[in-house]
């Protein structure tokens, strides 16, 4: 399925975090006051998604998803809360993703197991990696009990989903990270090599976005992804999402889903995690506390949707086109400075990886995360 079908309400639920990763794209993790979502904006969120705006979001199956800058399990208050209420408003059908880093109590392991349909968790690789990249803010390893509650959801049947972000130095173990993977029971995992933090407004311009030697990192993700499916395990990165089908646009952010901030904003984009973003021509709305509403931008919307491989000045005579979509839109804009723009090394990894990838098969049943 082509990434643009993930039809879903996000909630960035706070800024706060109990890690203190080395990459972290939260650079305001350690800076003043958590923020933390509203629950009056969340809960109006989810009327207007499910049923309040048809004429922005349309009709069709819905779900949520906790996401956010900081870690949501920080604040099961407010997830368990978001979680109620839109079970209340959609029904009994309501499924319900949650992308964590995975360090978090039995208490909570046991909730997501009664609650959660789809968790993603962010795991890098075996304990030397996993505590190398992502300790807690003492620097001690996390490893062992991120390990710990992705066993027990496995037993308890819940899809369990890794991704694993690849640093510079990791780039030739991707088959090594597919059997640490496959020896959890996990079958399911998306890589995506590390990219630079995006900040909040500032000077735009050029900007390299990542350490990873890109033509290096598709190379070996060519044969780690054919040692996957030796083992019966999906492998993908955010350069195949849309080879399952064709599309023309390159994810939900397009259309645009609706992902509330923990600054009241909506954003159409994981990268546009606060209102005061680089990346602003993804805000598209803000909650007006007082009315209890949300205030939507017609015009940003439009600006939005322009952003599709119709449009694309770069992608009107490409031959994978319709399998990539345009890229990241986010950091297409943020390293370019242009709504519409592309970044060439991405459309090279890309056509890359269409020489050597199954298209159009239509076999992918869990989208990226």
């Amino acid at each position: 399925m082509a990434h643009e079908r993930k039809r879903t309400i996000s909630f960035f639920i706070t800024s706060k975090c109990n890690l203190n990763c080395v990459y972290c794209v939260n650079d305001t993790r350690h800076a003043g006051k958590e923020k933390a979502i509203d629950l009056d904006f969340a809960k109006t969120g989810i009327d207007d998604f499910f049923k309040n705006r048809t004429d922005i979001f349309g009709t069709g199956n819905r779900m949520i998803r906790f996401y956010g800058v900081g870690e949501p399990t920080t604040r099961m208050d407010l997830v368990k809360a978001i979680k109620n209420y839109a079970k209340k408003v959609k029904g009994k059908n309501l499924f319900v993703e949650l992308q964590t880093n995975g360090f978090f109590s039995m208490d909570t392991a046991k909730w997501i197991a009664k609650n959660v349909n789809e968790i993603w968790i962010s795991i890098d690789g075996p304990k030397e990696i996993q505590n190398r990249n992502r300790p807690v803010k003492d620097n001690i390893g996390t490893s062992d009990v991120v390990v710990q509650n992705i066993k027990y959801l496995l037993d308890k049947g819940v899809f369990v989903g890794a991704r694993t972000t690849i640093m510079p130095q990791d780039v030739d173990k991707q088959i090594e990270l597919i059997d640490y993977f496959n020896s959890l029971g996990i079958k399911w995992v998306y890589a995506e090599p590390v990219f630079e933090s995006v900040k909040q407004k500032g000077k735009r311009g050029i900007k390299q976005i990542t350490t990873v030697d890109l033509k290096k990192f598709v190379k070996y993700f060519v044969k780690a992804f054919k040692h996957a499916e030796k083992l019966g395990l999906y492998y993908g990165n955010f350069f195949t999402v849309n080879f399952d089908e064709p599309c023309n646009y390159a994810c939900r952010s397009c259309l645009p889903m609706p992902q509330l901030t923990s600054d009241g904003c909506i954003s159409g984009c994981d990268l546009a995690y606060f209102g005061n973003t680089q990346l602003s021509d993804f805000i598209f709305g803000k909650f007006d506390k007082k009315k209890n509403e949300i205030i939507y931008y017609p015009k940003k919307i439009d600006r939005i949707r322009q952003r599709n491989t119709k449009i694309i000045e770069e992608c009107k005579k490409c031959e994978v086109r319709q399998n990539c979509g345009g890229g990241c839109a986010g950091l297409a804009y943020y390293a370019t400075g242009d709504f519409l723009g592309v970044v060439k090394e991405f459309c090279e990894a890309t056509k890359y990886l269409a020489k050597y990838i199954p298209r159009n098969k239509g076999c992918v049943k869990h989208l990226h995360p």
